[in-house]
C-alpha cells in the first residue's frame, strides 16, 4: 500500500505528472520540492515537445528515461510526454494491419494463383512456400537495418511502405488487363494458358515486396513497442508483460479477421477488394504511426547482435592457432571496453537456471 501525502496541493500542482512513480512510492518530500517547477509545466495538458519545459525539469532525472531512449528531437525522453501504456495500442494496431496483410496474402494465395492466374497446382504451391520462407528470411535483414543503421521507427515506416506498395501491385495484377494475359475461359483447366511474361513478373514483384515489408515489420514492431517502457523503472517494467500479451492478442485478431472475413471477400466479392482492403487498413495505421511520432521513445542504433556474432566468427577463424587469453588479458580487455562506454557481456550468470 503506497504512502499518502499530507499536502493537498500536490495533486493540483502536478496535473500532468500525477501518474508518475514519484507519487505511487510516496516521496512527498521530493514532490513538495518539485512543486514550483511542476507548476510552470502544469499548463501542458497534452503530449508535446517543449524544449523550455524540458529544461525546467532537466535537473530532476526521475522525469526522464535512463535506458538510452530519446524523443523525436533526439533529447532524453520525458516519461510524461512519450511512451508508456497510452501509446501501446497504436503500435498494436500496426501489428493487426500487418497480420491482416500477411494472412490475407498467404492463406488464400494458392486459390488466387490457381483459379485466377491459371498456374499449375505444384507451381502455385511452390510460389506460396517461397513467399512465406522469404518473408522470414527478410526478418533478419530488417533486424540488422533497424539495430545498426536506421533505428526501429524508420525501419518500421520503410517496411510498412514497402508492404503497401506490394499490395498495390497485387491490386494492379487483378484490375489491369495488361497484367492478366492468362486464359480466362477454357474447357480443360489443365490446358489453360497461365499468366506469363511481364504479367507473371509483376506478380512476383508484388509478392516479394510484400514479403520484404513483412520481414521488416516483424523485426521492428514488437521491440519498438517494448522501447516505450523503461525496464529500469519498476512501474513501467510491470507493464511490459501486459504489453506483449496485448500484442499477441492483436496478432491473433488480425489473423482471425484475415482467415474469415477477408477470405470470404476474396472468394465472393473479388480479389481487387481482397487486396485493396488490407492496403487501406495499412495506410491508415501508417498515417497514425507518423502522426504520433512526437509521442514515441526511440532507441539510437548501436549495432546489430548479428554483426557482433559475425565478428566473433571471423576473429575465431583468424586466431584459431593462438593460445587462450590469460585472466589478466581478459580483465584488460573488459577494462578497455568499459573505458569506451561499451557494455560488458557477463562471463557467468544464473539467469537461465
Amino acid at each position: 500500500m503506497s504512502e499518502q501525502c499530507d499536502d493537498p496541493d500536490l495533486e493540483t500542482v502536478f496535473p500532468t505528472f500525477i501518474m508518475n512513480p514519484l507519487f505511487h512510492r510516496g516521496h512527498c518530500e521530493v514532490g513538495s520540492a518539485l512543486a514550483p517547477t511542476a507548476t510552470k509545466l502544469s499548463s501542458s495538458k497534452t503530449r508535446n515537445n517543449d524544449p523550455e519545459a524540458d529544461a525546467q525539469v532537466g535537473d530532476h532525472p526521475q522525469f526522464f528515461t535512463h535506458d538510452g531512449t530519446v524523443d523525436y528531437e533526439g533529447r532524453p525522453a520525458n516519461k510524461s510526454r512519450t511512451g508508456g501504456w497510452s501509446i501501446a495500442p497504436y503500435i498494436c494496431a500496426v501489428e493487426v494491419t500487418e497480420k491482416v496483410s500477411t494472412s490475407g496474402a498467404q492463406f488464400n494465395l494458392v486459390s488466387y494463383l490457381i483459379n485466377v492466374k491459371k498456374l499449375p497446382i505444384p507451381y502455385a504451391a511452390n510460389v506460396v512456400t517461397n513467399f512465406m520462407g522469404t518473408s522470414f528470411v527478410f526478418s533478419l535483414l530488417g533486424g540488422v537495418l533497424a539495430d545498426a543503421y536506421f533505428g526501429r521507427y524508420y525501419s518500421l515506416i520503410g517496411a510498412a511502405l514497402t508492404q503497401m506498395l506490394g499490395l498495390l501491385m497485387m491490386v494492379f495484377t487483378v484490375v489491369l488487363p495488361s497484367l492478366n494475359n492468362q486464359d480466362e475461359e477454357c474447357p480443360d483447366p489443365l490446358s489453360c494458358r497461365p499468366v506469363h511474361g511481364g504479367a507473371l513478373a509483376a506478380l512476383y514483384v508484388g509478392l516479394y515486396m510484400i514479403a520484404l515489408g513483412i520481414g521488416g515489420v516483424k523485426a521492428t514492431v514488437s521491440p519498438f513497442g517494448a522501447d516505450q517502457f523503461e525496464a529500469g523503472d519498476p512501474a513501467e517494467a510491470d507493464l511490459i508483460p501486459s504489453y506483449f500479451n496485448w500484442f499477441y492478442w492483436a496478432t491473433t485478431l488480425g489473423g482471425f479477421f484475415a482467415s474469415t472475413c477477408l477470405i470470404y471477400i476474396q472468394d465472393r466479392v473479388g480479389w481487387d477488394w481482397g487486396f485493396g482492403i488490407p492496403l487501406v487498413i495499412m495506410a491508415v495505421a501508417l498515417c497514425q504511426l507518423i502522426f504520433r511520432r512526437n509521442s514515441y521513445r526511440y532507441r539510437v542504433p548501436k549495432g546489430s547482435p548479428l554483426q557482433t556474432v559475425a565478428r566473433v566468427i571471423v576473429a575465431a577463424i583468424r586466431n584459431y592457432d593462438l593460445p587462450p587469453l590469460t585472466g589478466t588479458e581478459v580483465s584488460m580487455y573488459y577494462d578497455e571496453m568499459q573505458s569506451k562506454g561499451e557494455e560488458r557481456v557477463p562471463l557467468h550468470t544464473n539467469s537461465m537456471r
